[in-house]
């Protein structure tokens, strides 16, 4: 799924690994910074984040279940592919695209993210089922 609160995320690891560390663009969270309905969760979780008191649960319980079955409008597409350009420029290493998570995205958000990675020759990284 990527890591969402790449910048705090990096920033809890500086000092504290002992091998070098890396992370990808999670396309789940990138999509649900654009989805208005969700920024107080959000507000929440990098509190949460910050605090160290982070668990996947919540942030797949609170914002990723709901929002995956949600279209994402297409006037938000492009904000949400400027968000996944800034991530990759600032060093991330692919892209995580769940496929079969996301049943609310369109066809267009789905084709454009993997046209941005191949744009920018970067991996994408994927977790299938079934």
């Amino acid at each position: 799924m990527g890591v969402p609160f790449l910048d705090l995320w990096f920033e809890s690891r500086q000092s504290n690994a002992l091998i070098n560390y890396g992370a990808s663009v999670s396309w789940p969270y990138k999509r649900v910074e654009v989805m208005e309905e969700f920024r107080i969760q959000l507000k929440e979780l990098s509190i949460e984040f910050k605090a160290r008191d982070w668990r996947q649960e919540n942030f797949t319980n609170r914002i990723s279940l709901p929002s995956n079955y949600s279209a994402l409008p297409s006037g938000k597409i492009l904000s949400m592919l400027l968000n996944i350009r800034l991530a990759l420029e600032e060093g991330r290493l692919g892209v995580a695209v769940p496929i079969g998570y996301l049943p609310g995205a369109s066809l267009e958000e789905f084709f454009r993210v993997y046209q941005l990675a191949g744009e920018l020759q970067v991996p994408i990284i994927t977790h299938v089922r079934n």
